[in-house]
């Protein structure tokens, strides 16, 4: 089986900039086997 999950996170205290923001997420890659469909995706 050629598929492989990897998997980074890191969480942080309160946003440092006031906002409301719940969740963010930077530059998030996910592929199966050799297709990739995300690439350095980031939203909040």
């Amino acid at each position: 089986d050629s598929s492989r999950v990897e998997e980074y996170a890191s969480v942080s205290g309160e946003p440092d900039d006031g906002s409301d923001v719940l969740i963010e997420c930077r530059d998030v890659h996910k592929a199966f086997g050799d297709k990739q469909i995300l690439r350095g995706v980031s939203f909040k």
